[in-house]
């Protein structure tokens, strides 16, 4: 039909708003948004890789990385140091390239473009004391990591 447009919505039809029907009238904070994402991302990633518990994860720092060194070879392998938790005893899991990628991304963004990672204390919930002061990985956005143990 002449003087008329044709859109999305078919001919004849005003073209709807480029933005979602949610979206109308909101702000959003992407840089909020973007931060939970990664994250949520990280959880997942470090989870999924290694079969740690969370507790476990929230006591990560960045002392829990060990090089060891094959006998036999002598190549170098990256280890994570699991902190004790449930059954009482350290575990040494070995750190494969995925996992290594997802901690790296954990690392940079936790240092901010800082030199060091910054040193943070941990509330342990039950036995309700703090940590000293240490560079824990799952500090997200400055605040102390809550542990469960």
């Amino acid at each position: 039909m002449p003087g008329r447009s044709s859109s999305a919505a078919g001919p004849g039809r005003p073209a709807a708003s480029t933005s979602p029907r949610w979206l109308a009238g909101r702000r959003r904070n992407l840089t909020h948004e973007e931060e939970a994402a990664f994250w949520s991302w990280a959880t997942v990633e470090v989870l999924r890789h290694t079969g740690i518990r969370i507790e476990e994860m929230l006591e990560l720092t960045h002392h829990s990385f060990i090089a060891y060194t094959l006998p036999t070879t002598g190549e170098v392998v990256p280890m994570l140091q699991v902190a004790p938790s449930k059954t009482d005893a350290e575990r040494l899991l070995l750190v494969s390239p995925e996992l290594a990628e997802v901690l790296t991304a954990v690392i940079f963004r936790v240092r901010a473009g800082n030199a060091a990672l910054p040193l943070m204390s941990a509330y342990d919930v039950f036995e309700q004391t703090w940590s000293p002061p240490m560079p824990f990985l799952f500090s997200n956005a400055g605040t102390a990591p809550k542990t469960g143990r």
